[in-house]
C-alpha cells in the first residue's frame, strides 16, 4: 500500500550555502560520497546546519549512473562551495523508503505540467528524517523540490 498521497505546493525557498560533491554515481555510492563530505567538515572545521540533500542534474534519472551532486548545508561561514539559489519550487513530501521516491517525482512532474508550470533547474531532495533518526522506515521523510516558473503562453 502506498501511504503517500502526494500534495504539491509552490513555495519560495531561501538560498542554501553548501559543500558539495558532484560526479556520475549510482545511488549505492551515496554513503561513500557523503562520508567524504563529512570527513571534510571534520578536517576543515566546517559547521553544518543539518540540511542533507541530493541534486539530480540529468534529465533522465538512472539509479545505476547519473550526474548527481550530494550536498550538505553549511551554517553561515566562509567555507562553502556554492549557493543553491532560493527560487520558486514545486514541492512534495515523501514518507517511507527510497525505493518509491520515483512515484513522488512522477507526481510532482505531472502536477507541474497539469498546472502550467515549467521546470527551470535541476530538482533536488532534502532528507528531513532518515534511518539516522532511529525511526521506522515508514516515518522517513524526504522533501522533493523542483525549481519552476509559470510557463509562458505561446
Amino acid at each position: 500500500a502506498n501511504e503517500n498521497n502526494y500534495n504539491v505546493e509552490v513555495i519560495t525557498t531561501d538560498d542554501i550555502k553548501v559543500i558539495a560533491n558532484r560526479r556520475n554515481m549510482s545511488v549505492d555510492d551515496f554513503g561513500k560520497y557523503y562520508g567524504m563530505l563529512y570527513r571534510r567538515c571534520w578536517e576543515e572545521n566546517i559547521v553544518l546546519n543539518g540540511i542533507c540533500m541530493a541534486i539530480y542534474h540529468d534529465a533522465e534519472f538512472d539509479p545505476e549512473n547519473s550526474d548527481i551532486e550530494l550536498a550538505l548545508g553549511v551554517k553561515n561561514g566562509e567555507k562553502f562551495d556554492k549557493i543553491i539559489n532560493g527560487s520558486s519550487c514545486a514541492v512534495t513530501t515523501h514518507y517511507g523508503g527510497y525505493s518509491k521516491l520515483s512515484e513522488a517525482y512522477g507526481a510532482v512532474t505531472k502536477w507541474i505540467f497539469d498546472n502550467g508550470y515549467e521546470i527551470t533547474d535541476a530538482p533536488y531532495e532534502i532528507y528531513v528524517k532518515t534511518q539516522f533518526d532511529k525511526i521506522p522506515v515508514e516515518e522517513w521523510e524526504t522533501r522533493i523540490y523542483f525549481p519552476v516558473k509559470k510557463a509562458s503562453c505561446n
